[in-house]
Formats: C-alpha cells, structure tokens, sequence
C-alpha cells in the first residue's frame, strides 16, 4: 500500500448511458461513478445518488447505494412518450451529472404481433369471433377484416389486449399484453378469462385489468416459463365459485408493489384463495425495494366464504395496503398457524358493514404485523381471533384508529384465555364515541403501548373501552 493512490471523489459521472426504450419498459442499465477532478473512480465511495428524469420516471427520484464508487440502476421505466430526454444524477456532498439525451417510444412491437382494437369475443375460430385485431406487419399495424382467423390459440406471437375482450370457445394464449394502447389513450384493455384456459406470460400493465372468472384458468409451471405479472396500477380480479385450485398459481408471480389483487367472489365452503403455502411467490419490486406475494389486496367479496392463505404461511403477504371493502362472511385470513407482515396500511372501509372480521377462528398462533397504520372505518368487529387457546401477537407500527362505530376485540372467544393475546401498538391510540376497544374472552389481554420516539397520544372517547384489558406504557 506504500504506492497506493487515494481517490477522493468529488463529482459524479454516467459511465454508462441511458438509452433509448419503450415505454412502461425497465431501461438497460444505467451507471453512475464517484469520480475525482481527473476522473478516477473513488473505489470507497458508498453513498446513495439519486436519479431523477425530465421524462415521467416510475419512483422518481430513484436512489440507488453505491458499490466501489458506482451505482447501478436496472430498472429505470418511463410511463409516458418523450423525446431528447436526459437523466440528473446526485448525490450528498458530489457535484451532479447529466446524462447524454435519449427517447422513451412506443412499445417496441415485432412482426407477427396482434393488438384488439374492438371489444368483443376472442375465439379460436374465425366464425366465433367478434373482436377486430389488428397484426404487425412490416413494422406497421395492419387492420384484419371481420370474419378473419383471430390470434392463434397456443401461437408464439404476442398478443397485446387494449379493449374490452372476453375469451370464448377453446383458446390458449401464451404470450398475453393487457393495457392501454399507447397510440390511444382511451383504448384499456381488459380480458375476461370466461372459460378454462392456459397462459404462458400474462402480463398486467398500467391500467389493464385481468378478470379471471373460469375455475379452471392456469398458468404455465415455472419451469416452463409461466409468469403471471402485475404491474403498477394493474388489476387482477379473482372470482372462483368451486373449491380451490392452484392452477392459476402454478408460475412465477410478480405482483409490483403498486398492483391491485382483489377478491370479488368465491364459492360458499371457505375455500382457499392460496390453497398451498408453495404456491405464491414473492416478488421484489425493483423500485419500491419491498419484497411481497402481492401489492395491494382488496376483499370486495360479495359472495362466498373465503380464507385467503393456508395454515404455515410465513411470507410478507402485501407490499402497500390490506383493505376491506365488502364480504358475505367473516372472512378468516388463515386456516391455521401464520406470521405475516402488511406492508402498508391495515384498512376496514365504512362499505365493510355486512359481518365481523376474524384473521383466525382454530387454536393457531397468529403473528402480524402492520407497517402503516390500522384504520377501522368499518361498523362491525374486528377480531385477530375468536379462539380462547389461539396465541396471537398483532404489532401496529403506525396509528390505530376506531372510527365509524366498529370494534377492534382482541379475542372474541367467550370464556377465559388458555393462549395469549398481544396487541403492540407503536403510533398513537384514537377511538371515537361510537366505536370500543376491548376483549370479550377473560384473561391476560395486553395492549403494549411501544413507541421508541417522541409521544405517543392517547384519545379515547368511549368510557366503555378497556373491558377485559391491560394497557402497558
């Protein structure tokens, strides 16, 4: 080290260069150095630099830690067209750079692709369909006049839904878009999954919604290449009305931390929506850096009973929000044992009106845990469990709020505890005149006031809350 030359960087500089891409399309990587006055590379810089775009840039700004003086961003999307763009880097203590100019364009289509440009029925047949496509061809969109062959069941070409389609007769779609035409802003696809049928790779984009509505619909294993994708303000509908299956699960999953999972109907046997713990996968959203099975879940379930993950579930289940909108039942969240985190904020809207909410009803040990805040605007109970031998620990790391004339009960059992039950909350307690706080079984209840910073407030206007429970500071 005697001849060892100190590098101390006090500019940054793209090294490697923004390209040109498609929109909604992750950008080949962009790299940006810790460079000194002669534009060497201060190999010990570990500071974060932070990407902005004079395009419209997904998370912006991005910020990326730096490893041996670069940092490298893999997944910069633009969301809407631009030209002569170019990117700002900076970064705490170092002059900022820009990059060099490039353009966001259309997706970058291939020959032989097809795009809906009618809504309608999607058959494997000419005579079935109703639906006007049009095919790439020569680099250019080519209208296919009705009765015309429509996408090929089971073809290799990729098939971008930009309207309202609903599959009919026998069809497998491997290569599947749904979104928003980037040449029509009002043209939002959507694709009603009517009848059984395997997919490859579905994707989900920004504004495009999947309705899965047969019970026999299914992706392609992993390890044939079957990814079902959300994306950022995609929709996936789930409506079943037999016993479960694992059909649609049987790919990789990648819901983005801003997608939207929402449960609208299910059969009448407390089926599972996630029959086996091995089906869901996690994903880690490049630029949000949560890892989840899902987004954002919605139960806007107006038929059926339903829990939505099996008993040894130990996965964070949402990157942002749990919300609960609408059901016809109670709702158990598990079947049996589960830790899990919500990423986001625990939400019961003032529409959730019709039955309590129990995340568990057998003798399980329940641990969740709430990153955001827990806002119960519902008028019925909530319940982590009903059961008198069930161990449960229900951590709140932001404010929780009873609000609208609901309950929060720490265990609905009637008798005396032979488990525990838990309830650490770190943000502020807020309860309205209508709405209680309290445990029907008897026992040792402890609601664990946890705050590390500053005050933690304490607004209680119901004189009946507290029954059955011990409030530690």
């Amino acid at each position: 080290d005697n001849n060892r030359i100190e590098v101390t960087a006090d500019r940054l500089a793209f090294t490697t260069q923004p390209t040109t891409t498609g929109i909604n399309v992750a950008m080949s990587n962009v790299v940006v150095s810790a460079n000194d006055i002669n534009n060497n590379k201060d190999l010990d810089y570990t500071g974060s630099v932070a990407i902005t775009s004079t395009g419209t840039l997904t998370g912006s700004p991005v910020s990326v830690a730096s490893a041996s003086g670069a940092a490298t961003f893999s997944s910069l999307t633009h969301t809407v067209l631009g030209t002569g763009l170019n990117l700002s880097a900076t970064s705490t203590g170092l002059s900022g750079a820009a990059s060099s100019v490039f353009d966001i364009t259309a997706i970058a289509y291939n020959d032989g692709d097809w795009k809906s440009i009618s809504s309608g029925l999607w058959s494997s047949t000419a005579s079935g369909s109703t639906v006007t496509w049009a095919r790439r061809v020569s680099g250019s969109w080519v209208t296919q006049t009705l009765p015309t062959q429509a996408p090929t069941s089971g073809g290799a070409n990729k098939v971008y839904i930009y309207t309202d389609i609903t599959l009919a007769g026998s069809n497998t779609a491997k290569d599947l878009v749904i979104g928003v035409d980037p040449l029509d802003a009002t043209k939002i696809g959507t694709l009603h999954a009517t009848i059984n049928t395997t997919f490859g790779q579905l994707v989900v984009e920004d504004g495009g919604t999947f309705s899965k509505e047969a019970n026999g619909v299914s992706i392609d294993s992993e390890l044939s290449g079957g990814i079902l994708e959300v994306k950022d303000g995609g929709t996936f509908l789930f409506k079943h009305t037999t016993t479960g299956s694992s059909a649609i699960w049987a790919g990789k999953e990648k819901f983005h931390a801003n997608s939207i999972f929402k449960v609208v109907y299910v059969n009448s046997s407390a089926m599972l929506v996630i029959p086996n713990v091995n089906d869901i996968s996690t994903y880690t959203d490049p630029i949000a850096g949560t890892t989840a099975c899902f987004g954002n879940v919605i139960i806007d379930c107006s038929t059926g009973k339903m829990n939505l993950v099996p008993s040894g579930f130990n996965l964070q289940l949402t990157a942002k929000d749990l919300i609960f909108r609408n059901n016809s039942d109670t709702t158990p969240l598990s079947t049996g044992d589960i830790t899990t985190t919500i990423g986001g904020n625990l939400i019961i809207e003032n529409t959730y009106s019709v039955n309590a909410i129990n995340f568990a009803s057998t003798a399980s040990t329940i641990n969740i845990t709430v990153k955001g805040d827990f806002i119960h605007n519902g008028t019925k109970a909530f319940r982590p469990t009903t059961n008198l031998a069930a161990n449960s620990t229900f951590a709140i790391e932001g404010n929780l709020s009873v609000i609208n004339g609901g309950s929060f009960i720490m265990n609905g059992g009637t008798g005396a505890l032979t488990g525990t039950s838990i309830v650490n909350l770190k943000g502020n307690l807020s309860v309205s005149s209508t709405s209680i706080i309290n445990s029907i079984a008897t026992g040792t209840n402890n609601f664990n006031f946890t705050g590390t910073t500053g005050t933690q407030t304490i607004d209680v206007a119901n004189a009946a809350t507290a029954s059955n429970i011990t409030f530690n500071a």
